[in-house]
């Protein structure tokens, strides 16, 4: 009875609302965004506070995945000695940073298939990433995140996605490894510029 509703509420509201979340071309997306405002307004009083961004996650994975979808993906993973932190200790020499890049691209762009190496070329990620160690010193691992970023997809005009991971692998001895991520697509970082 209550999802009943729910869908004819929002049929009414479905110009305002716009459907920033779902395209407006199924009716799937309609009970989709029905389950979202469910769990929302019905489930969340009764969930714990850890508990109620399971929703809002599952969300963004389905958005996520359906970015990805009909893609390759190049990844390199390495370390590199480089000049970051803003602690003091930081600043008197480079530190060992574990660095994991990913970049997509669309399958249809890339024809024939076996020339991925040409377009996402690891010669070229593994030199963007060495690049970075000579770099002059940054307060912040999100600096070098972004260059990379701005590095990839100005060689690779292909490349759509950009995922880099960089970890401080020795500030904590040991005891921790801080870390930064960045998921980007090339239409949000051309908005960046």
């Amino acid at each position: 009875m209550i999802l009943h509703k729910l869908v004819a509420i929002n049929a009414k509201n479905l110009e305002k609302q716009k459907r920033k979340n779902f395209p407006p071309e199924s009716k799937k997306s309609l009970i989709l965004m029905c389950f979202y405002h469910f769990c929302k307004f019905y489930l969340n009083p009764f969930q714990k506070r850890g508990e109620e961004n399971k929703i809002f996650l599952f969300f963004k994975r389905k958005k996520m995945v359906s970015l990805l979808e009909n893609t390759w993906c190049a990844a390199l993973k390495t370390q590199i000695q480089l000049k970051t932190g803003c602690f003091l200790k930081e600043k008197k020499a480079a530190q060992k940073v574990g660095v994991e890049v990913k970049v997509w691209a669309n399958v249809k762009k890339i024809q024939p298939p076996f020339i991925l190496g040409k377009i996402l070329n690891y010669d070229s990620i593994f030199n963007a990433l060495k690049n970075l160690e000579s770099a002059p010193h940054t307060d912040f691992l999100e600096e070098s995140a972004l260059h990379l970023a701005k590095v990839l997809f100005r060689q690779h005009p292909l490349v759509e996605v950009f995922w880099v991971k960089m970890e401080k692998i020795e500030i904590y001895q040991g005891s921790a490894t801080p870390s930064i991520e960045l998921f980007l697509t090339r239409k949000e970082w051309e908005n960046l510029n």
